[in-house]
């Protein structure tokens, strides 16, 4: 029950904590890769992907019809 009860609360304080940042880039004038635009860094892992600095686990969305592309992430 102990435990139970301190795995509720870490949950509950990182999530209290728990800061969204916006990743987003202006690709104006830029070629765009068939495989869209990615963000890594060592966030990944805190932010819930599987491994920091994998390259193919964040991929941005283009914002409507511009040229910037953007991510938002939880990171504790």
């Amino acid at each position: 029950m102990n435990k139970f009860l301190l795995s509720l609360s870490l949950l509950i304080t990182t999530s209290i904590f728990a800061k969204k940042v916006k990743f987003a880039v202006d690709m104006t004038g830029q070629t765009i890769s068939a495989f869209g635009v990615h963000v890594a860094g060592n966030f990944q892992v805190a932010a819930g992907y599987a491994m920091d600095w994998d390259y193919a686990g964040t991929i941005l969305s283009q914002e409507g019809s511009t040229d910037v592309y953007s991510i938002v992430v939880d990171i504790p």
